[in-house]
């Protein structure tokens, strides 16, 4: 196999970076739910990067973030994947 095919064969890469404070903005929430999404299909190689107090967004408290359903639902999924956060 080339060197052009094989990496034509491999999936594309996506980062998602989150900055937003999950406390005060519904953006992380979205920005989660989204890359769960995505990386569900298994046709990108997802990575979720969180920056700043977006890091607020692991807390086990997500009663105190806003959209905390997106939280409790997706976050587990990003785990799945076996790779950091």
């Amino acid at each position: 196999m080339s060197a052009n095919a094989a990496a034509t064969s491999r999936h594309p890469r996506v980062l998602v970076i989150v900055a937003s404070d999950p406390r005060e903005s519904a953006r992380p929430a979205e920005a989660i739910r989204i890359a769960a999404g995505v990386g569900a299909w298994r046709r990108a190689e997802m990575n979720l990067y969180l920056r700043g107090p977006a890091v607020h967004s692991l807390t086990e408290f997500a009663d105190e973030l806003v959209d905390e359903d997106n939280f409790t639902r997706y976050l587990p999924m990003l785990a799945e994947w076996e790779r950091p956060v």
